[in-house]
């Protein structure tokens, strides 16, 4: 606290000292200052202390930023392989399918059959050789 705003309490306090008091009764000038002595380190190893706690804090945070970061990289890698892996089922499992209707209707090895090929945002349908008539 600089003497300048101590002692421009002090005369405000002593210009009118009961407008200056609070819901209580006691002297605001008092009470700030009280507040001022306890909140506001006064030395210079005090103002070195709350300094490097709040290095450390921030610290800590930034810290917990990374992880928190880290968690979440390593989440959307843990969906994305997941799925991967359901649609390289499906997959397989609409390709056999389609091989097996195939080969019912258009009798062994006389057309190839139609493959889909499924990614996370988009698929591939193509039928092999086809002319585009039927597909």
């Amino acid at each position: 606290m600089e003497f300048s705003d101590f002692f421009d309490m002090l005369w405000t306090y002593l210009g009118d000292p009961d407008e200056s008091k609070d819901n209580k009764g006691r002297p605001k000038f008092f009470c700030h200052l009280i507040d001022l002595i306890i909140r506001t380190p006064q030395t210079d190893v005090e103002d070195k202390k709350a300094e490097l706690k709040q290095l450390e804090d921030e610290n800590k945070n930034y810290q917990k930023k990374k992880k928190l970061q880290q968690d979440k990289k390593d989440q959307r890698d843990a969906l994305n392989a997941t799925v991967n892996n359901e649609l390289s089922e499906v997959q397989h499992s609409l390709n056999t399918k389609m091989a097996s209707l195939n080969e019912q209707v258009c009798g062994s090895n006389s057309f190839q059959p139609p493959r889909i090929e499924l990614k996370p945002k988009e698929y591939n349908f193509e039928t092999i050789n086809d002319q585009g008539t039927g597909t």
